[in-house]
């Protein structure tokens, strides 16, 4: 409601996660608006979120590992709420459906956006592919209180990826909300860089 009030368009989904980061800025802001466990991006949160992760992937191995156990003993055939089996159903038997999509905006689904930045929208989805639903333009609040605000930090993180620069990765956590300080972030950075698994970003990273 404090969204809806703030910009006058009312959020769903994931929305409310990332646009209103003093709803975000500390595990009791977190619990006050999103309940007990401080949401799915909270410490408490995703925690579990992880925790269910590893005990689903232990039933995985658990069935894959014994011949004599069925997968649909541990995993029931029903159709989950992911949408990505009605989607390859779409494609495949030429079944027309609309879901939300990841696409480029090519044609400006969204108003004031490149045609080369990849959205999340409206599609409807084909045997002949995905064509994006074109929505009204956005309120001018949101575009420049929010939208234009999530592109830059796309367009940074892209740019840290394509050119490997120590300056570009600590640009691109420097316009992260949750950075505090230059200290932190450059203690974030580092840290992230020691890390076993990204070896190859220390490797072709120019300083």
């Amino acid at each position: 409601m404090e969204i809806y009030k703030l910009y006058g368009l009312f959020p769903i989904g994931d929305t409310p996660r990332f646009c209103a980061w003093w709803q975000n800025d500390s595990l009791k802001s977190k619990k006050k608006y999103f309940g007990h466990l401080g949401g799915f991006d909270s410490e408490i949160g995703w925690k579990q979120y992880l925790d269910s992760m590893a005990a689903n992937i232990a039933e995985i191995e658990k069935a894959a590992d014994n011949p004599k156990v069925k997968a649909t003993d541990i995993f029931k055939p029903v159709q989950s709420e992911e949408q990505i089996i009605p989607v390859i159903n779409s494609i495949l038997n030429d079944k027309p459906g609309i879901y939300q999509v990841n696409i480029p905006n090519k044609g400006g689904i969204i108003h004031g956006f490149p045609e080369d930045l990849v959205i999340e929208c409206r599609g409807v989805v084909t045997g002949g592919g995905i064509a994006g639903i074109m929505e009204p333009p956005l309120p001018e609040k949101i575009m420049s209180g929010v939208m234009i605000s999530r592109w830059a930090q796309a367009e940074a993180l892209i740019y840290a990826a394509k050119h490997c620069t120590y300056d570009g990765f600590l640009a691109y956590i420097l316009q992260n909300r949750r950075t505090r300080s230059m200290e932190q972030a450059e203690l974030f950075l580092n840290e992230w860089l020691a890390d076993p698994r990204n070896i190859y970003v220390r490797k072709h990273m120019n300083k």
